[in-house]
């Protein structure tokens, strides 16, 4: 059996200020937020065991899973102090029992097919899976791999030949031996019990993506990930992300103008503020913006419903009570 751990627990640090009110677990990325889209596709594998650790501004996201996912049966764990994943794990280790456990990140917007990861997983018979980027993305600790297997995390191992550094998706799989392997203390990091399995030359898989993903933790990654978005666009890549499936349930549609280059929430195209609103170079209104004049916005995200006095928006992004620049 698969059991699905949503990390979530996080403070924001690199969104401040934007985090200040708004857990980043719930900024909209075309509609559905980050956390509807790792819901959507938890729910697929796992829908009688799903988890969500959580600490900063919990009760919203707690608030925000009753309203839209009051029907799923979602494990709320609450960390009174960040217990990092392997202290998430650690928790949840009752609930867990003997069941692999599949682990998302809710700041990573992907298409990874979770059902090919979880057969190879299964097949492999490892002590976890770690799916991988295939390039080393330079501000990461870097995943040494024959590409199969990790032979080392972060320490360049000694013999090189047919080794390379990859980029950790933050999804993996852990098996029940890998979890009976963790120390109990209630904060410990996971990576120190992957370097543990290494070094008893345990079987770590790997699993390549060569697809769509994006970090959106900073402000800046965010932006480039909906620019990305916006360029690829296609039907397909719309429904490997689940973006349109997830916003419709929540009622979050947005429509996609690839010539504009914009991102614009359904319910803005009937609203009045629309008359007074030039959109261009990659205007993203996620959730509604009221003006009273005329406005042009360009480069710009906006991730709450918030009224807008200026008449020209560049290289922002916006909340109710924030005005970022990118």
């Amino acid at each position: 059996m698969i059991k699905t751990l949503i990390l979530s627990a996080g403070i924001g640090s690199r969104m401040r200020p934007l985090t200040n009110d708004l857990p980043k677990p719930l900024f909209p990325f075309a509609g559905p937020t980050a956390m509807d889209l790792a819901l959507s596709k938890a729910k697929e594998i796992s829908p009688l065991g799903i988890a969500v650790n959580v600490h900063h501004l919990a009760d919203k996201i707690r608030s925000h899973i009753n309203e839209f996912w009051n029907n799923e049966r979602i494990v709320i764990s609450y960390e009174k102090e960040l217990l990092n994943t392997g202290g998430a794990v650690t928790k949840l280790r009752s609930w867990i029992s003997d069941s692999h456990l599949l682990i998302l990140n809710a700041d990573i917007v992907s298409n990874i097919q979770l059902k090919h990861v979880i057969n190879h997983h299964l097949n492999t018979d490892a002590y976890a899976t770690m799916v991988i980027l295939p390039k080393h993305h330079t501000l990461s600790t870097p995943v040494y791999t024959d590409s199969k297997r990790v032979i080392s995390i972060g320490k360049k191992p000694v013999n090189t030949s047919n080794i390379y550094p990859c980029t950790f998706s933050g999804l993996h799989i852990l098996a029940p031996k890998f979890i009976r392997s963790m120390p109990n203390h209630s904060i410990t990091s996971i990576i120190d019990t992957y370097k543990s399995l290494l070094n008893e030359h345990k079987l770590i898989s790997t699993y390549t993506h060569p697809g769509f993903w994006a970090d959106i933790g900073t402000p800046p990654s965010l932006f480039a990930a909906l620019k990305k978005f916006v360029d690829d666009y296609s039907t397909q890549l719309d429904q490997s992300l689940s973006i349109t499936k997830t916003a419709s349930r929540l009622q979050k549609e947005c429509h996609i103008d690839k010539q504009k280059k914009s991102i614009v929430i359904k319910s803005m195209l009937d609203h009045p503020s629309m008359k007074n609103i030039q959109l261009s170079d990659y205007a993203f209104l996620c959730r509604e913006i009221h003006v009273t004049k005329f406005c042009q916005i360009k480069h710009s995200l906006i991730l709450q419903e918030c009224s807008l006095k200026e008449t020209c928006l560049n290289n922002r992004i916006l909340t109710r009570h924030c005005h970022l620049r990118l």
